[in-house]
């Protein structure tokens, strides 16, 4: 049966508070995550969702409800499961489809691959970033995700934003669900970004890396 593993705490800390705790009036200190603003009714469909992964009969119900939380213009925390760091419930979302079985990666891909494509070429009219961002949000599990990650990367690097490009394409080239849209030019121009940031090992690795496919 599916089972989605948590956002690592090192995820979560990169939207959360880092203060560790918290006062209340009284002075009495209080672990910081129990006083967020936390969407109850976020965390509910989240979490049938995630029992609808596990039958059969309503995985396409599951992915409904994930793809709507994706949907959100705003992000909400969720604690799921007693985890001692909750986390922003998109950032949950996008975890769960990136451990889904190939079966159902390839299900998630025939409900929403048409959307997300359509999503893309209205964002390539108009060569808006912030619309690209939004596919990428919303898509990013769908070829049309990869290809906006792309496009996105190769702006930043046009623009000498050598470092952000880089990290864009670092995380494209290094996810499992997109190594078969990897090709030689996305190694290569990581590897121009990363000499370019002033880090020549990563550019190596790259190098050898579009060398060996």
């Amino acid at each position: 049966a599916f089972r989605a593993n948590p956002p690592s705490a090192a995820e979560s800390n990169r939207t959360l508070p880092t203060s560790g705790s918290t006062l209340r009036e009284t002075g009495e200190v209080i672990p910081w995550h129990l006083s967020l603003v936390r969407d109850r009714t976020l965390e509910l469909r989240l979490k049938q969702a995630l029992r609808q992964l596990e039958d059969d009969e309503s995985v396409t119900t599951g992915l409904t409800s994930l793809q709507m939380i994706l949907n959100r213009d705003e992000d909400s925390f969720v604690r799921i499961e007693g985890d001692a760091v909750p986390a922003g419930a998109q950032q949950w979302v996008a975890r769960i489809l990136s451990g889904l079985p190939p079966e159902t990666l390839k299900l998630y891909q025939t409900l929403y691959g048409r959307e997300a494509e359509r999503a893309l070429q209205d964002a390539l009219k108009t060569n808006d970033p912030h619309e690209m961002g939004r596919v990428i949000r919303r898509f990013y599990h769908t070829p049309a995700g990869f290809a906006a990650a792309d496009w996105l990367a190769t702006r930043e690097m046009d623009q000498a934003a050598y470092l952000s490009a880089a990290a864009y394409w670092q995380r494209l080239l290094k996810d499992p669900i997109h190594q078969q849209h990897v090709r030689p030019i996305h190694q290569l121009k990581i590897a121009f970004c990363w000499e370019r940031a002033g880090n020549s090992l990563l550019a190596q690795h790259w190098l050898q890396q579009a060398g060996d496919v």
